[in-house]
């Protein structure tokens, strides 16, 4: 493949996860506009269930009982909706979580099929004896075969869980295995 080709192909790339990026936050945040507009809506039921409860007890030596059956009926649906929106919300995010772990799982496959002619043909001009050529290979392969690992001890360094050098600790020790 030809540097232009291969040019090419990033500029793709780029494109279609800043289109899909963009279409995803753009479909979280239509949710949230419909989860904050309901939440206002209850807000207000809520004030005036409040509003009656303490006019209620204000006035509890009148004989009437405290009814907010009628402003209940309203916020049920409302919080049925915002609930379903909430759910979605929860499923669209695993969705795309999963959507980019498997893209960095196919990433982290063609990293290890990309090495593993580089190396090939290092071994083949005699670069590297078969012995480091398989030595190489294992560890490349261990990237893919512990993938999830990996990424969950890069995002702990990522959120500042660990340090760096416990970060590449845990990453030899993951590769060694």
């Amino acid at each position: 493949m030809d540097l232009i080709e291969k040019v090419a192909r990033a500029a793709r790339d780029v494109t279609a996860t800043v289109y899909n990026t963009t279409k995803e936050q753009s479909e979280f945040a239509s949710i949230k506009l419909k989860m904050i507009s309901l939440e206002k809506e209850l807000d207000d039921y809520y004030r005036k269930i409040g509003k009656r409860y303490v006019e209620y007890v204000r006035n509890s030596e009148l004989e009437e009982t405290f009814d907010a059956e009628l402003l209940m009926e309203k916020v049920d649906p409302i919080a049925d909706r915002y609930d379903r929106l909430k759910s979605l919300m929860e499923e669209k995010k695993a969705y795309v979580r999963e959507e980019y772990n498997e893209k960095d799982r196919k990433k982290a496959k063609h990293e290890y099929d990309k090495a593993k002619v580089h190396l090939k043909s290092a071994l083949d001009n005699g670069i590297i004896t078969q012995e480091e050529y398989d030595e190489k290979l294992e560890s490349a392969k261990k990237k893919v075969d512990y993938f999830d690992e990996i990424r969950k001890i890069k995002m702990q360094r990522t959120l500042g869980i660990i340090t760096k050098a416990e970060y590449e600790e845990k990453i030899q020790k993951v590769l060694k295995k």
